[in-house]
């Protein structure tokens, strides 16, 4: 089916969808879809965090590379970001919206603005399992740290929920700042969501009010363990190699190169049954909390 565009309002720039998250929700694949819709745009720089006042929050943070310092806090910055075609709405994706739920809400309220917005909660273990992969992937953690030991440190930079692997995973009060907070909420769980092509095609539909797209799924920012740490750092690091490449390769075939080695690289290593029940423990409240909110019991799901 061709898609439909419905014209976009012309006469003041606004945001008409956020995907606000879980992190290792999902959000990076579901923002590759929108990338090839024709009705739909989103920011040239990905995850601006002009929202959450994203800048503010990690220009400390030593352990969090370049693309976290460098977000958009200048309202006619922002806008810019996008293109002035009438018939083109406006999205973006990005997990820092949900975890800094009170700021996002007040500055959009404060320039008038009220998009759709869209949350995808996954098991908050699974989660963080994820988020401890991706860290060992990119050298945040050491390659011999154990999941437990990661799950129960301090926080690495007080604002950051980015580098919280287990802060991260606790939904509820961010939850019910979306749910309270006037705006349309869309809520999903991943484990249905993915679960097959059909379910997630439907409720991105839903969400848009149009058919998106119909394609295979790509699968975004990838965590595993890295087969070989040298060839990890090669793809994740500044280096001469990397300078070399990029004087003879165009941007997006560099990058369509540098994803399909990285996945290679990576295996799954699934998480043992003693530290999915340990890091359950930590979560029990805020699913009750969550599942109140939500009208349905989790834990099915959440196990």
């Amino acid at each position: 089916m061709v898609e439909q565009c419905e014209q976009a309002d012309i006469t003041n720039f606004n945001i008409d969808f956020l995907l606000v998250g879980v992190a290792k929700g999902g959000t990076s694949s579901i923002a590759s879809m929108v990338e090839k819709s024709i009705c739909l745009q989103s920011p040239k720089f990905k995850e601006t965090g002009f929202w959450s006042s994203a800048s503010i929050w990690y220009k400390n943070c030593p352990k969090l590379g370049w693309f976290h310092k460098k977000q958009i806090s200048d309202w006619d910055l922002y806008r810019k970001e996008f293109s002035s075609n009438p018939k083109l709405k406006t999205f973006e994706a990005s997990p820092d919206y949900f975890y800094h739920s009170d700021l996002v809400i007040e500055r959009l309220k404060s320039l008038n603005q009220k998009p759709n917005i869209w949350i995808i909660l996954r098991n908050p273990v699974r989660r963080a399992y994820s988020h401890y992969l991706h860290f060992i992937r990119d050298g945040v953690f050491d390659d011999d740290m154990n999941f437990i030991d990661a799950f129960h440190q301090d926080k690495l930079c007080e604002n950051s929920w980015s580098l919280d692997i287990r802060g991260a995973g606790e939904y509820a009060k961010d939850l019910e700042n979306y749910l309270t907070s006037g705006l349309n909420v869309q809520v999903d769980i991943f484990e249905e969501l993915f679960s097959c092509d059909e379910i997630l095609f439907a409720r991105m539909n839903d969400f848009f009010n149009m058919e998106i797209y119909t394609g295979d799924i790509p699968l975004e920012n990838k965590s595993g363990q890295p087969r070989s740490q040298y060839l990890m750092r090669m793809l994740t690091s500044d280096n001469k190699f990397k300078l070399l490449i990029r004087k003879f390769m165009w941007p997006r075939f560099r990058n369509w190169i540098y994803r399909k080695i990285e996945f290679i690289n990576l295996k799954k290593v699934p998480i043992s049954k003693e530290d999915n029940k340990k890091a359950l423990e930590f979560y029990e409240k805020d699913i009750e909390k969550v599942s109140s909110l939500l009208g349905r019991d989790l834990k099915h799901y959440w196990r």
